[in-house]
C-alpha cells in the first residue's frame, strides 16, 4: 500500500491519541504538532498515521543536518514557538532571529503563547537584527526616534507583538478580527513607542509591521471602526 493510501482499518497511533479533543462546532479535532487534521475523523486514521512517520523521518533529517527552517517548518504553526524554544540551543545566533523572524511573521496564534514569544523574541543573543532585511534596517532606521503606531483589534488591550506604522492596515485587521471572532465591534488602538523599544520592522507581508511588545506602547486613543 502507498504509505498516503486511505486504510479505513487502520486504528490512530497511540503517538497521536493524546492530541485528540472535541471542537464546540467541528466536533473531533486532532493538533498534534506535526499532524493536523480539523476536523477528524476514524477513516482517517491510517493517512494520518503515515504523515506522522514520514514527518518524523524528515523532522530527524533536518535536525541531523541543522537544517534549522525545515526543522521548524515541519511543525504545525500553533506548535512553531515551543519548536523554537526547544532547538533554540542548538542554532547559531544567525540561523535563530532568521528563524524567528519568518516563524513570528507566519504566525496566527501568537497571542496564545504570549509569554514564550516574549522570551524568544528577547532572548540574550546577539544579531538580533538579523530578523530584518537590509531594506528593512534601513527603514526603521529612518523612523523617528518616536514612532506613531497603529493596531487593528476587538479588544482595546494589545494580545501579542504586532503593530503598523499604516492606519489602513490596522483598520483591515480591525475588521478581519471582529469577522473571525464574530464579534459587531472592532477598534484600532493608536499609540506611540520610543524606536528603542522596537523589536525589529517586517515589510515581508507589506503590513509595514513592527514587533513591539505591548507595554511600551503608550495609547494615545482608541478608535472604533465603522
Amino acid at each position: 500500500m502507498h504509505p498516503y493510501e486511505l486504510n479505513t482499518n487502520d486504528p490512530l497511533s497511540e503517538r497521536l491519541q493524546p492530541y485528540l479533543s472535541t471542537h464546540p462546532v467541528l466536533g473531533a479535532v486532532l493538533r498534534h504538532p506535526l499532524v493536523y487534521s480539523v476536523p477528524y475523523h476514524p477513516m482517517m486514521a491510517g493517512l494520518l498515521n503515515a504523515q506522522l512517520a514520514q514527518k518524523e523521518l524528515r523532522l530527524s533529517e533536518a535536525v541531523s543536518c541543522g537544517d534549522w527552517s525545515l526543522t521548524i517548518l515541519l511543525h504545525e504553526r500553533p506548535w512553531r514557538a515551543q519548536a523554537i524554544a526547544q532547538y533554540a540551543s542548538a542554532m547559531d545566533d544567525a540561523s535563530y532571529w532568521r528563524v524567528v523572524a519568518w516563524a513570528y511573521t507566519d504566525s496566527e496564534n501568537v497571542n496564545e503563547n504570549f509569554e514564550l514569544w516574549g522570551e524568544i523574541l528577547n532572548a540574550d543573543r546577539p544579531a538580533r537584527d538579523l530578523m530584518m532585511t537590509s531594506a528593512e534596517r534601513e527603514v526603521l532606521a529612518g523612523l523617528p526616534e518616536q514612532i506613531k503606531v497603529f493596531r487593528g483589534d476587538v479588544r482595546k488591550v494589545a494580545t501579542d507583538y504586532s503593530w503598523t506604522i499604516e492606519r489602513d492596515v490596522a483598520v483591515w485587521f480591525a475588521k478581519r478580527t471582529a469577522r473571525l471572532e464574530k464579534r459587531s465591534r472592532s477598534l484600532v488602538l493608536e499609540g506611540l513607542v520610543a524606536k528603542q523599544h522596537v523589536i525589529a520592522y517586517k515589510a515581508s507581508r507589506n503590513e509595514s509591521e513592527l514587533i513591539v511588545a505591548p507595554h511600551h506602547v503608550a495609547i494615545s486613543q482608541t478608535c472604533a471602526v465603522a
